[in-house]
């Protein structure tokens, strides 16, 4: 490797080019095998996190980008499921990457490890009924943070309320917790630290 990395570009043949390009893929691939040891050993949340600042330059990396997208899927701790909604939601733009990233999140073996800040945003983001919406508001207002927000503002268009008063207009989101109440909550929380 060092050997063809030291040729000029021009001087190398085609063969050398394959084999300096597989040489290459050959190195990401292993450096991602002990990081991924890494994050999977890692006992602490600070460990954890310093590991998933190193994954974040194989998930921009079309080539271990979904292998990186698993090894967050494996990661214990709600770190994991952080990161995961974070490669999700951190963009409008729906590719193969962020859609990967949406169903490892909710997936049966991930999504329990989900703190409760999350656990309260995905419900949300999964509740389709007004009766549903009401239901995951305690839950919110408890423990949502500003990953809720965009959900709770969208509901608020779907079902809105100008008469001013404190109380939900529509008697489907009338509960021991107001959507508004709700949106008040959670903008006072942040987010965690973006990973990457």
């Amino acid at each position: 490797m060092a050997a063809l990395e030291s040729r000029p570009k021009h001087l190398r043949t085609v063969e050398e080019n394959l084999a300096l390009a597989e040489g290459r893929s050959v190195h990401k691939k292993g450096a991602l095998r002990q990081l991924r040891d890494e994050l999977l050993a890692s006992q602490t949340p600070e460990r954890r996190r310093i590991a998933l600042n190193k994954l974040a330059p194989f998930i921009e990396d079309g080539e271990t980008a979904k292998a990186s997208v698993g090894i967050l899927a494996q990661v214990r701790g709600p770190e994991g499921p952080d990161a995961l909604y974070e490669l999700w939601t951190k963009t409008t733009e729906r590719n193969e990457l962020t859609l990967l990233a949406r169903d490892l999140v909710f997936s049966a073996d991930v999504r329990p490890r989900a703190s409760d800040s999350l656990a309260a945003t995905l419900d949300l983001r999964r509740a389709e009924t007004c009766e549903q919406i009401r239901d995951a508001l305690p839950h919110v207002w408890a423990h949502g943070d500003r990953r809720a927000l965009t959900t709770l503002v969208r509901i608020a268009q779907k079902y809105p309320c100008h008469t001013g008063r404190s109380e939900e207009c529509h008697p489907c989101l009338r509960g021991a917790v107001s959507l508004h109440d709700a949106i008040e909550t959670v903008k006072t929380r942040p987010a965690p630290v973006l990973f990457w």
